[in-house]
């Protein structure tokens, strides 16, 4: 494996769902330096800063460009509790004094980088800090186990009932062709227009923006999407055709075109973020899952000079399928119940990770017992 950049989230995990392989015979080459270990912590130093991960048992892999390793001394330092550390305040302000303003991108400097300093409480208290946060942890891992779950459960009946025409009800009836493939006589193909209130984002000055959440409203950038949450507030007004909604499907109209169903309460739409509100009986995990293909479809066929642009003509061209009022009402009556159990398991997530946050600092700081 070929562990890069994007293969460590910014809250502190690896991400190998999307990684890279190299072939066997060049490992040795890219190992000759060092080897990762389960243990080591690997962190990025250049470009995309502050992003740590701690290797885990039974990974084989190496380095990619612009990731480095640390190996902590047993003897002195716990390993959970270096990673925790250097999501602190206290680390995050030695990293920036220290970074390296570049033409094109910020490093850190890693010929100074074992200076930097690193305050640690005994070895006992260390230990005792990482369990209590390694439990806010298990939690949030769990309820993402959860979720994960649920959205293979609403692929696998999507996949069943309107991919494979397999839904209650169903009968041998002939098929007719249409632009997305053939589909029963009794359906009708529909735009998302036709289902959905679809609104474009208002282009808010970044000038504005302000990551203190007493200063105004969020604001849901195309970056946010993946994440489902924005740290990003703006105190400009903006008509309320721009307000997102939770149950909202949101869609990044540049890049990658991620999609998420909106779960963190009021904010703004950014510009090149597109909203989809589900109307009738389309449930919004029925209108993700339904976009979700021909979406990816556009992101694979629209070339840009720099990045792929989604725009309204595209969004005007799809046509999703619309089975019969009996069936799509039976789809929202099974899917509604499925997209609530994850929006309630987003948002423990989001409780679970602001009180940790809000320990960890205090923790480090001996202002609270570990114990």
């Amino acid at each position: 494996m070929f562990l890069g950049i994007s293969n460590v989230t910014e809250d502190g995990h690896l991400d190998l769902s999307s990684i890279r392989h190299i072939a066997e015979d060049d490992f040795p080459k890219w190992t000759r330096r060092v080897e990762p270990r389960a243990g080591d912590l690997v962190f990025t130093y250049e470009a995309t800063l502050n992003r740590y991960a701690i290797i885990p048992n039974g990974f084989r892999g190496c380095l990619g460009r612009r990731m480095a390793l640390i190996r902590p001394n047993l003897a002195r330092v716990d390993p959970r509790f270096l990673h925790y550390y250097f999501f602190t305040p206290e680390w995050r302000e030695v990293v920036r004094k220290n970074t390296l303003a570049g033409a094109t991108v910020d490093r850190l400097p890693l010929t100074k980088f074992p200076e930097f300093p690193v305050r640690v409480p005994s070895l006992s208290e260390q230990r005792r800090i990482a369990r209590v946060l390694a439990a806010y942890d298990g939690l949030i891992d769990n309820s993402k186990r959860r979720i994960g779950v649920l959205e293979r459960m609403a692929r696998a009946l999507y996949r069943e009932w309107f991919v494979l025409f397999r839904y209650p009800g169903a009968q041998t009836t002939s098929r007719m062709s249409t632009r997305i493939g053939r589909v029963p006589r009794d359906w009708v193909l529909r735009s998302p227009k036709e289902i959905a209130e679809v609104q474009y984002g208002f282009p808010f000055k970044s000038a504005l923006f302000s990551e203190d959440s007493a200063a105004g409203t969020p604001v849901v950038r195309i970056r946010d999407i993946p994440v489902g949450r924005s740290e990003t507030y703006t105190t400009e007004p903006a008509a309320s055709r721009y307000e997102i909604q939770n149950g909202d499907v949101l869609v990044g109209m540049d890049g990658d075109f991620h999609m998420c169903i909106w779960s963190s309460g009021r904010a703004l739409q950014n510009q090149r973020v597109a909203r989809f509100r589900p109307s009738g009986e389309w449930s919004a995990l029925h209108l993700l899952l339904a976009l979700t293909a021909p979406v990816q479809a556009l992101n694979r066929a629209i070339i840009g000079t720099t990045v792929a642009h989604l725009g309204d003509s595209h969004i005007r061209g799809i046509l999703l399928g619309e089975p019969p009022p009996p069936v799509l009402a039976r789809a929202k009556e099974v899917f509604e119940p499925i997209g609530r159990e994850i929006a309630t398991l987003q948002q423990r997530i989001r409780n679970l990770r602001a009180t940790r946050d809000l320990l960890l600092p205090r923790l480090m700081a001996g202002q609270l017992s570990a114990g």
